[in-house]
């Protein structure tokens, strides 16, 4: 109690004048960051729904059953679950750019193979392709996202 506290903890306790516009701020100040966050979510945010419901209305449409594809996607899912956290693990390790950079990657590079999948019918390359898709690309994303 009778230790005094450093120089920087008694500039932060000063009081600062309250900014009118925090977002405008933000914009204003901080383009890079508020710029690279918005498409880091939005790459993670957007590989979700493709490889969830936009493959399994294209599946429909090409006269496949869409429970075996709701049923690949469950798997596909099982295995991101165990792949989120060994991924943020590997991006602890390695970093989280490289890690999240790879697998934004290899969504890109999964989008036209996945169509192909769900042309060909094979329960096994769709199921494969998912699985890549989001325990790979996707939990690759999301993994080291919060850091």
């Amino acid at each position: 109690m009778k230790v005094d506290e450093s120089e920087t903890f008694k500039a932060a306790k000063e009081p600062r004048e309250k900014e009118t516009a925090p977002l405008k701020g933000l914009a204003r100040d901080h383009k890079r960051e508020l710029f690279g966050g918005l498409c880091t979510k939005f790459v993670e945010a957007a590989v979700f729904p493709f490889y969830t419901i936009f493959l399994v209305a294209y599946g429909t449409e090409h006269a496949i059953d869409k429970d075996m594809i709701l049923n690949a996607v469950m798997i596909a899912i099982a295995c991101e679950l165990v792949a989120i956290p060994l991924l943020g693990r590997l991006a602890d390790k390695v970093g989280r750019r490289p890690v999240y950079l790879t697998a934004a990657l290899l969504n890109l590079v999964l989008v036209v193979p996945a169509f192909k999948a769900i042309e060909t019918g094979d329960m096994a390359v769709i199921v494969a392709l998912l699985v890549a898709g989001l325990a790979l690309g996707h939990a690759g994303t999301y993994a080291p996202q919060a850091s």
